[in-house]
């Protein structure tokens, strides 16, 4: 056990009292955890205090010298305890899978089950494929189109909340201060800490106030980013501004404060001018283009 570094460094700390030079003894004569099981790892540590201690020391003469003799037998049951749950817990969780797609990029990746989720810029999902058949379930930052084959319940966990199908397409966006979902094919259904809610195709939902808002929205609008067009709909602007600089990898000073303004359109990456020109021009902002730098005013 003392093999382990952590523990090793705690007992290393300690070393200089008698109670605690009688645990690392103990401690070293322990089975090596890879040549047993949890069970008979602990079934030996319990014998072997027994062996150590003697029967006043375990039960009798309530005076200092055997109270410590009882206590530090205590103590190296629960060091035991915390390097036994540990070493096993580490040792039988599989290390999860991470996909991402890096800045003014966009990445499609095969799950297991073969289906597919599609990453925008700035994305990640990460996920454990053992058992994926019977637990389909991954983690989201930023935004991803799926498209689900039919099987068990397939979940999407963001830090604002979760969305679970069976087979069905849908686009699903965190980050920004924003979490929406949007449902191309099938059902979806859309959890949050205060609020829950079933989309139908042609539906988005959008967690605003701790409450799902849904209405219509286009099915071509859904998962466009895809092929370069980005569609808003009542956004926040400061949110827009993430998604330009995003898409094309440039910096945006603002001078006006748009804490308080609302997008409503369109931008293709295809042409940083006139993306630019859509989403700055109907707020009345002028803006300067110098190399990666964009100037808002």
């Amino acid at each position: 056990m003392k093999n382990d570094p952590i523990i090793s460094k705690w007992l290393e700390e300690q070393e200089d009292s008698a109670e605690m030079a009688k645990i690392i003894a103990l401690t070293e004569k322990l089975d090596a955890p890879s040549k047993t099981s949890p069970e008979q790892a602990w079934e030996g540590l319990m014998d072997r205090i027994n062996s150590e201690a003697t029967d006043n020391e375990r039960f009798l003469v309530p005076n200092t010298e055997k109270k410590n003799a009882f206590q530090w037998a205590y103590w190296a049951v629960g060091i035991a305890a915390l390097f036994l749950v540990g070493f096993f817990g580490i040792r039988n969780t599989p290390n999860p899978i991470s996909i991402s797609a890096e800045a003014n990029s966009i990445l499609t990746y095969e799950l297991p089950d073969q289906s597919m989720v599609t990453l925008s810029a700035g994305s990640s999902v990460s996920f454990i494929e053992k058992n994926w058949e019977d637990k389909r379930e991954l983690s989201l930052i930023g935004e991803a189109f799926f498209e689900v084959e039919e099987g068990s319940q397939f979940t999407v966990i963001t830090n604002s909340g979760e969305v679970a199908v069976l087979g069905t397409s849908f686009n699903v966006k965190q980050r920004d201060g924003l979490f929406e979902v949007s449902c191309a094919t099938g059902k979806v259904a859309v959890s949050s800490a205060s609020a829950q809610g079933i989309l139908n195709p042609g539906q988005r939902a959008r967690l605003t106030n701790n409450k799902l808002e849904t209405k219509p929205i286009s099915i071509n609008e859904i998962g466009a980013w895809r092929t370069g067009d980005f569609y808003f709909d009542q956004t926040p602007l400061a949110s827009v501004v993430k998604e330009l600089e995003r898409q094309f990898q440039i910096d945006i000073t603002l001078s006006p404060d748009i804490s308080e303004r609302i997008y409503n359109g369109y931008f293709n990456k295809d042409n940083l001018t006139e993306a630019l020109q859509l989403v700055f021009m109907p707020m009345g902002f002028k803006f300067e283009i110098e190399e990666k730098q964009v100037t808002v005013q």
